[in-house]
Order: C-alpha cells, then structure tokens, then sequence
C-alpha cells in the first residue's frame, strides 16, 4: 500500500496512558501529565492490545505518515518517562542564572543575553555553567536548547561556548611557529 517503513511500526502503550481524539487533536494523559497534538484526518488509529497503529486512508497522506507516528511516538515516551537534555558553558566567566522566569547568561558579549523559559521546560542550573532541561515535549525542548546554543557556538580553537557534553568536539590546531 504505502512505503514508510516507520509508519508501518506499532507504537507500543503503557497500562498507566489513556489516548482519545477529538475533532483533530489526538490527546495522551500519562502520569506526568497531558499532551495534545494536530493530526490530520486522513490518518486511521487502531488501538489493539496495548498498541496503536496509524494508517493513512489516502495517499497524500502516505508522505507525512511516518512522521506523524514518530511524533505520537514521542509524545508517549515523554508523558511516561519525561525528556532531559544538558548544556554545558565553557570559558572564563562564562555564567548562567536562573531569575524569575528567565535564564541568564552571561558568555562574552558586552551585556547579558536573557531568554524567556517555555511553561513547558523546567531548567536547573548548577555550579553556574552546567544546564539541565527537563519536560515532557521532545520538540520543544530540542527548540529551546538549539536557540541557546546558537548564542555561543563553540570556538574551534579554544572550545569557548555554549556545548552539548553528549556531542565531542575536535578543536583544531593553531598557527605553527617556525
């Protein structure tokens, strides 16, 4: 019929998850809370022994089929066991503080940059320099910590910046003297 080889999958359902559609909203309540996401109508859901599928019914739909199981996929995984992610800052007074509902850094300009945190995300920060994000979205974590990083990149030389400790980085070598 369709070829997405991830469409095909099933997702597999916690006892402790309940899912109900409504108009074009699929909605998942778990122990850490309540998720909702758009879904076209051209998408089927079968829910048979503790697992859902997802079928197209036409196929304009078959393109888009995939990514909307791994999106359900991931809002699953996030309301039965959350999302964590971290940030590292490297450099010589680079900072992070947490203020009200905004998190500031301090990482070499001339003033402090402040971002606004999402509802959805709760950031710790410990020792000044390491981050830690947690929520139930996989998407909007991701978004919000590329927005961060993308402050500060890393310097290739040095490595001052904003880093992920899970991604290395390869520094490269400077000039050579004769």
């Amino acid at each position: 019929m369709y070829k997405s080889n991830i469409g095909k999958q099933d997702i597999r359902l916690h006892n402790t998850l309940s899912l109900y559609k409504n108009n074009s909203y699929l909605w998942v309540r778990g122990k850490l809370g309540i998720l909702k996401l758009k879904i076209f109508p051209m998408l089927k859901m079968n829910i048979r022994q503790n697992k859902l599928k997802l079928i197209p019914i036409s196929l304009f739909n078959g393109s888009s089929w995939g990514v909307y199981r791994c999106m359900v996929s991931n809002m699953i995984s996030g309301i039965s066991s959350g999302y964590y992610n971290t940030l590292e800052l490297f450099g010589l007074g680079f900072r992070a503080t947490l203020i009200q509902n905004r998190l500031h850094l301090k990482i070499g300009y001339s003033h402090d940059v402040s971002k606004q945190i999402p509802s959805s995300i709760t950031i710790k920060v410990i020792g000044n320099t390491q981050m830690y994000f947690k929520g139930l979205n996989l998407q909007s974590i991701n978004s919000y910590i590329e927005r961060i990083y993308k402050l500060k990149i890393p310097d290739p030389y040095k490595g001052k910046g904003v880093r992920n400790p899970n991604i290395s980085l390869t520094l490269k070598e400077g000039k050579k003297k004769k």
